[in-house]
């Protein structure tokens, strides 16, 4: 009986290259003691919900290296206790096998990555396998980067993709490359994902990110510009516990003639030789065959004109080949009937300003999702509608980076645009939607293109459009009151030690119970939300402190009816679905919301909290604040909505916010509602400020109580200077 080769003479052999990832990892698995440190199998057939709980829980201990391969039953154990929310039996099993033993060494364990000995495609993919095969081995406990290829704590050496990435995110977040918000958000969360990714079971893996690159300026021929390694190794430089891509859906959105259907080449080269993915499809696709064929006619010309690529890809007139045919990449278009057959293992959509509706999209994607990591690459430049599908996908982009909408690790977006209020015929400002300014695309072009507009005016929105990056309308677009970037500034969340939102709001709250505070109130019966604020002029941020800091915190509970939650999701452009998950919001049943069950919490909060008084909207909530008056639980009084009622809290909470007084812990329903807010001058122009919503379907409740709120905070005698250091008389304290 022949002997089955080692992985070690696979790597001699020069087999090892043409395995795919899962081939290698079940190989090192079989080849691995089973209490040695490393990823149990993990179980199939299970739910959405259980899977995820199971990546969450595996990266968690991953990062500890706490976790060996023979620890699956146990781990399944926990996640099911998970599940059911069965805390005393989780902490058993966590005290009981993960909490006291000692983490696996990390000396003589991982092996180094040796660099390629030649300069062959075959002998960069064999290092592109022993990376993946290596990747458990370099976690270190409780951090997110990754060894290096020599074993060793990653040193962020100058010239290295990943250090140019971060120097990329660096420079951008920090003012020394001129750049619009968006940009500005999406180099902030890398760099945040740094810091702390390792808690949510993210790892960055500075390898993955050299590979990529070296693969694209080496086999493909394309001198990377710092923008695009940047994206680069956020894409492929990410990864979960499991070893594969953290991120399995991207949109790229840059003004023309910035290199981007050359990026989707490189992106679908890959995936067709280099993803790990056995009988891999690679699709480039658009609404029209022509267009299609773009991204893959680049990707064919640089096989064309690189010896090691022609040598592994077959080219033929609507496809390209590799591995004996067996990996394909060939172009796709709405025009095929037979979409729904396929089955992408990566998969290119350009321009999808032009798709009008979600059919191919959807038809595409899910084909992958039986794939081991499959990649969903869209790119684009702003489209002349936003009556269209791909303003959708643009918008909650949009919201994942403002933070409106969390939880979506697996979604990476990267959007180059001029902002709000930009002068569109300062040329220093055109950068921030045309990265390669200067070498893909000439300043002289766009300032003949603009000097055209200045003759015709009937050709600025393209101009916009096509070289800004600006969708219609975009000026008219959050025009609210308040500054997103300055509503950021305010989470708060490094004053109370927790980095999610929901856990540092509910800490904040069992250590200010005695801390007075004032509430506010606005009823929402059916077409709005219900929004309960509290607010504290002042509060503690550490736990058996008695110091108060001089910040105003706002917390604030949403109610809405059960009925048509998902029609309003759709309407409001928002995840109502996932907020009431998070427990942003609380769903009340029927079509209606019940003011009694509204009382309720209130007066449990008055029961708990040293709430002084309740500001309340007399809209619909007279009656349910007499109520609550009669209880003596807390006084309620009525917050009339008239500008000169409320043109004083408004004066104050915008300038508690500019000066950062404020503290919302990053409640993404606010971060939503102050987007939406606008805070305007009434049309009689000396009769003050009043809050008003940019449309129907931009909600503001929670501005609106929290006004509320701070009328009566405002109106409130000051609290006592010895309610806390006490009586002094004649130098003693009392």
């Amino acid at each position: 009986m022949t002997r089955r080769k080692t992985l070690a003479e696979l790597k001699a052999t020069g087999t090892l290259a043409h395995m795919t990832q899962a081939e290698v990892s079940r190989r090192v698995a079989e080849e691995t003691p089973p209490d040695s440190f490393g990823l149990p199998a993990k179980p199939v057939g299970m739910d959405q919900n259980w899977r995820r709980a199971w990546r969450k829980w595996a990266g968690c201990l991953i990062a500890r290296r706490v976790l060996a391969r023979n620890d699956g039953p146990l781990l399944n154990k926990l996640v099911d206790a998970d599940l059911l929310g069965d805390h005393p039996a989780m902490q058993r099993l966590l005290l009981d096998n993960w909490a006291h033993r000692e983490p696996f060494k990390e000396n003589g364990e991982t092996e180094a990555i040796p660099e390629p000995a030649g300069n062959t495609l075959d002998d960069f993919l064999a290092s592109v396998q022993r990376e993946r095969a290596s990747f458990a081995s370099r976690l270190q406990p409780r951090q997110t980067v990754t060894l290096d290829s020599n074993g060793k704590l990653y040193e962020w050496a100058e010239g290295d993709a990943a250090a140019i990435a971060r120097r990329y995110a660096l420079d951008v977040v920090e003012g020394r490359i001129i750049s619009g918000e968006l940009l500005k958000r999406a180099a902030q969360r890398f760099l945040s994902d740094l810091e702390s990714g390792c808690a949510r079971g993210l790892f960055f893996d500075p390898i993955a990110a050299r590979h990529i690159c070296e693969f694209a300026e080496r086999f493909c021929g394309l001198q990377l510009m710092p923008w695009e390694i940047f994206l680069f190794c956020n894409v492929y430089g990410w990864k979960r516990a499991t070893g594969y891509r953290r991120f399995t859906e991207v949109l790229v959105s840059v003004a023309k003639k910035n290199g981007k259907t050359c990026v989707g080449a490189i992106v679908g080269l890959w995936g067709l030789i280099a993803d790990g993915e056995k009988f891999a499809d690679v699709f480039c696709s658009a609404t029209k065959k022509e267009q299609a064929r773009l991204v893959f006619r680049d990707a064919k010309r640089m096989v064309s004109a690189n010896e090691e690529l022609r040598d592994h890809v077959k080219r033929f007139s609507g496809a390209l080949t590799a591995f004996d045919g067996e990996n394909t990449m060939q172009p796709l278009s709405s025009d095929i009937k037979s979409m729904d057959g396929t089955r992408g293992s990566t998969l290119i959509m350009d321009e999808l300003h032009m798709w009008q509706d979600r059919d191919q999209y959807d038809k595409v994607q899910k084909g992958g999702v039986s794939r081991t990591q499959p990649l969903c690459f869209a790119i684009t430049t702003a489209g002349e509608s936003k009556n269209c599908f791909c303003w959708i996908k643009f918008d909650i982009g949009e919201k994942i980076l403002r933070g409106i909408i969390q939880n979506a690790d697996e979604t990476f977006i990267l959007i180059y645009a001029i902002d709000k209020g930009d002068d569109y015929h300062n040329s220093d400002i055109w950068f921030k939607a045309n990265p390669s300014l200067g070498v893909t695309l000439k300043l002289e072009h766009l300032q003949k293109t603009l000097a055209d507009v200045e003759q015709d005016p009937s050709g600025l929105n393209a101009f916009l459009r096509y070289h800004q990056n600006l969708w219609p309308e975009k000026s008219l677009q959050r025009q609210g009151s308040i500054s997103a970037a300055k509503w950021a500034a305010c989470a708060g969340l490094d004053l109370i030690g927790e980095q999610a939102p929901y856990d540092a709001t509910i800490k904040f709250m069992k250590m200010n119970k005695d801390t007075r505070c004032f509430a506010g109130l606005d009823i929402g019966l059916s077409q709005d939300l219900t929004a309960v604020t509290l607010l504290w002029p002042r509060a503690r941020f550490e736990e058996g402190s008695e110091y108060l800091q001089d910040k105003k915190v706002i917390i604030v509970q949403f109610f809405m009816p059960e009925e048509n939650l998902l029609t309003k999701e759709k309407g409001w452009g928002v995840p109502l679905s996932g907020w009431v998950r998070e427990k942003w919001i609380e769903l009340l049943p029927g079509d209606m919301v019940d003011t009694r069950l509204v009382k309720k919490f209130i007066l449990e909060l008055a029961s708990t909290f040293n709430v002084v008084e309740l500001g309340y909207d007399p809209w619909h909530a007279s009656t349910l604040a007499a109520e609550i008056s009669e209880t003596n639980y807390v006084s309620c009084v009525a917050v009339q909505q008239t500008s000169k009622q409320l043109t004083g809290p408004i004066h104050e909470f915008l300038g508690a916010i500019n000066r950062q007084e404020i503290v919302h812990f990053s409640n993404p329903v606010m971060v939503w509602m102050a987007g939406n807010v606008i805070l305007a001058e009434d049309e009689q122009k000396r009769a003050g400020i009043k809050p008003e919503r940019l449309s129907r379907d931009e909600k503001i409740d929670g501005i609106a109580s929290t006004l509320n709120a701070w009328d009566r905070m405002l109106a409130a005698p000051p609290p006592s200077v010895y309610l806390n250091r006490g009586l002094v008389l004649l130098g003693n304290s009392v």
